[in-house]
């Protein structure tokens, strides 16, 4: 999943200049919209307002609102005030402007919501006036089996949540395709990691200034002396800076194949009992295979990618996900567990992997060698980023 942090073209320039665009439209676009709907009115009493010819009903504007003032409450702890609360109304009403503008983008890319993902969506990820409504609370928390019971109750309207899922998800998916794009290296994408999880616990000791007045100023041998004695701690080894060009493997369409049925043979033999933790341990080449394959951490199902995401989010526990390629590698999935999140709507995932790599041929293993070779040469002569760039690397 990391190869899509890693690509940046022209096409993530241009998806770039859109997304800032309708953000500025946005917000210009919203002032406009709440001084015209505050001098003509609503056109109907179910409407708000409208961007581009697209109707925003009062239904979209109140949940907006509702979801602003949820993260209000769990953030803060206590319910706004009057003035927040006109705060919360701006900033609904500017989001459901932005989503319109962004959605009408990504529509205009071809992306759609089939019927599969919009049942998907409201069963992983139930819209947050549902989740935090009495009716699908136990003790005062969410509690999936009331809302999945009444997802599969035909009396039960869900039209509404459908259509406002339809209308979300092809914002979301335009958003993947903007971090998709995003060029990151190894070491920013480590910093990011250790900025988000690392923890220290540190002990400081505040020395005030001295109260002596008329300091005698520090002479040459004191400073000569102090030098001396923390020399060390003035000098450091030698450093190198390097720039690295990964070249990624392309694969013919018979080498893929064979890696994807082979996959997809022991997801087969998974889901007909045999010992998972055993077929990782026998057959994956990926990270923890020694230990059954699993990962020693827990996912949110979107942290898996657009690929995986649905898929994920439906598995229960025990559950075997198809077969996906990432990479080099085609990878298979087993729900170990879903753990309650106590920042999120959606289970967390604890999952093991069976990882099988893509084998070149010896005859297609040379002829990228020698195209990484003629990278290697034109980069001696112009530099690592033209190479790269020129060859949209």
């Amino acid at each position: 999943m990391l190869k899509y942090l890693r690509m940046g073209n022209k096409r993530t320039k241009a998806i770039w200049l859109v997304v800032i665009v309708a953000t500025v439209a946005s917000f210009m676009l919203g002032f406009v919209a709440i001084a015209a709907f505050m001098h003509e009115g609503p056109k109907s009493s179910a409407d708000v307002g409208s961007v581009n010819g697209r109707v925003i009903t009062r239904v979209d504007y109140q949940n907006a609102i509702a979801e602003q003032r949820d993260a209000f409450v769990r953030q803060t702890g206590a319910d706004p005030d009057a003035e927040e609360e006109r705060a919360l109304e701006m900033q609904a009403w500017r989001n459901v402007v932005t989503q319109r503008l962004v959605g009408q983008v990504a529509r205009g890319l071809g992306l759609k919501a089939s019927d599969q993902e919009v049942v998907l969506s409201l069963e992983s990820a139930p819209p947050p006036a549902l989740a935090a409504a009495p009716a699908f609370q136990t003790n005062g928390k969410f509690d999936p089996s009331k809302y999945v019971a009444a997802l599969r109750d035909p009396n039960n309207n869900w039209a509404a949540f459908e259509t406002q899922a339809r209308e979300q998800l092809p914002l979301k998916k335009f958003q993947e395709r903007i971090v998709a794009s995003l060029k990151l290296s190894e070491p920013e994408l480590r910093e990011a990691f250790r900025d988000r999880y690392e923890k220290v616990a540190i002990t400081v000791l505040q020395i005030p200034p001295s109260q002596q007045p008329n300091v005698a100023a520090p002479t040459d041998a004191d400073v000569a002396r102090a030098y001396a004695t923390y020399k060390s701690r003035f000098a450091a080894g030698p450093r190198t800076q390097l720039e690295v060009l990964q070249v990624p493997m392309h694969f013919s369409a018979e080498e893929i194949r064979a890696a994807r049925e082979q996959a997809q043979s022991l997801a087969d033999r998974a889901r007909r009992g045999e010992d998972f933790a055993q077929l990782a341990k026998d057959y994956s080449e990926g990270p923890g295979a020694a230990k059954g394959g699993e990962i020693p951490r827990v996912f949110q199902p979107h942290e898996f990618g657009q690929a995986l995401e649905t898929q994920m989010a439906a598995l229960p526990k025990g559950g075997i996900s198809n077969p996906v390629q990432d990479g080099p590698y085609f990878v298979v999935l087993k729900v170990l567990d879903r753990l309650p999140s106590p920042v999120a709507t959606t289970p967390s995932l604890r999952v093991a992997q069976i990882a099988i790599r893509v084998r070149p041929s010896d005859t297609s293993r040379q002829q990228q060698y020698q195209a990484a070779k003629k990278i290697r040469d034109r980069a001696a002569q112009v530099g690592l980023g033209k190479a790269a760039a020129e060859n949209g690397l």
